[in-house]
């Protein structure tokens, strides 16, 4: 019998680390172990994907909106412990080899709850370099026996900020299946549109486009995908009215993400920091045309004029100006949107099938140990 794994996240909202967390477990389960995602949120639209032989277990420890925020603030510590126990409870009855947590909610509660219950193996996955809450996080990755970070630039913040010894760190890149993108494997059209994907934040850089967009004034304008939701959509519908942004259209989150890549020819990642998304290397499969932040686990796989226009983070006249050439120079742009594409088939380590061979390889070297 294969062994038993635990993932605990928040819930299975629309993310890059809900969906790694789907796609991971329902491959892990494939290769002949047990598996079963843990929420301590809810749930969320990616409950339709997890297949038949992964088993769900939702909770919901805390509320949210404007209200749960209210009852949160008032009675945070009694939820948290309420929640501790119950988590702790399910994983004495569960028993898994291998407890995972993701998110900083469920690194805490996760992690600790697998402390109580006798879990012997936990690792701790780490999506970003973001310092909210790190204290916290801090004082839950030391009940760790391993944290996984998913890029060089999360390595290094773990060990900086975080103050996780070297030896306790394991860096393995997120994963995508190459072969789920191949029809969106399109001829660029000009003039372009642009795709954004990911989290409406501030520090997913959408402000920043906007600005880029209005400082470029294409002649013919050219289309522009938001595609997401969060806490600043106000601000950028605001935003788009005031700047006559006739073009950019705000489109909500879906869990198939190949009908906007097959309708999008420039995918934009002007993140302020990223630990490494997976709407990057998506793109890569989907072989369109990149321009990104130089920021953190992005310069892992993109090279700049290579296979992708690297821009300094919250920047608008350099990513004006990147967007400029783009529209300036197809040929050029059609080269790196191939490159882009060869760079992802070239390193089995970012699909989801090298990435979970070594999660696999991870869990049975730390439970071989342990035995």
């Amino acid at each position: 019998m294969g062994l038993k794994i635990a993932f605990v996240l928040h819930n299975l909202d629309i993310g890059g680390a809900e969906r790694l967390t789907v796609e991971l477990s329902r491959e892990l389960s494939s290769l002949g172990c047990q598996c079963e995602i843990i929420t301590i949120l809810g749930t969320g639209p990616l409950k339709t994907l997890i297949p038949s032989g992964v088993a769900l277990q939702s909770y919901r420890f805390f509320t949210s909106g404007y209200l749960g925020k209210l009852f949160s603030f008032l009675f945070g510590p009694v939820f948290f412990v309420i929640g501790l126990v119950r988590l702790s409870l399910h994983l004495r009855r569960s028993r898994p080899d291998v407890l995972q947590t993701s998110l900083w909610m469920g690194d805490i509660l996760g992690i600790l709850s697998g402390r109580l219950a006798g879990v012997r193996t936990i690792i701790s996955v780490q999506h970003d370099v973001i310092r909210s809450a790190a204290r916290r996080k801090r004082f839950a990755l030391k009940w760790a026996t391993k944290v996984v970070a998913i890029s060089k630039a999360v390595e290094t913040f773990l060990k900086d900020e975080l103050r996780v010894p070297s030896e306790k760190i394991v860096t393995i890149h997120n994963g995508i299946d190459p072969d789920f993108f191949v029809s969106c494997r399109l001829p660029i059209r000009y003039p372009p549109r642009l795709a954004v994907i990911g989290r409406f934040h501030p520090l997913k850089g959408q402000r920043v486009l906007l600005e880029a967009l209005a400082i470029l004034k294409p002649d013919p304008p050219i289309s522009c995908f938001l595609i997401g939701s969060g806490p600043d959509e106000p601000y950028l519908r605001r935003r788009i009215s005031e700047l006559k942004l006739d073009d950019v259209k705000i489109l909500p989150p879906t869990t198939d993400i190949r009908p906007i890549l097959r309708e999008s020819d420039v995918v934009v990642a002007p993140s302020l920091t990223e630990g490494l998304g997976l709407s990057l290397l998506e793109a890569m499969a989907a072989e369109k045309v990149i321009v990104a932040s130089r920021v953190g686990g992005i310069t892992d796989l993109l090279i700049d004029r290579v296979n992708a226009l690297l821009v300094p983070p919250n920047d608008p006249i350099a990513l004006c100006q990147a967007l400029s050439f783009i529209l300036k120079n197809p040929r050029e742009a059609v080269l790196m949107a191939r490159n882009a594409h060869h760079s992802l088939l070239d390193r089995p380590e970012f699909t989801l099938k090298g990435m979970s061979i070594r999660y696999l390889a991870l869990y049975k070297d730390l439970v071989g140990s342990k035995t």
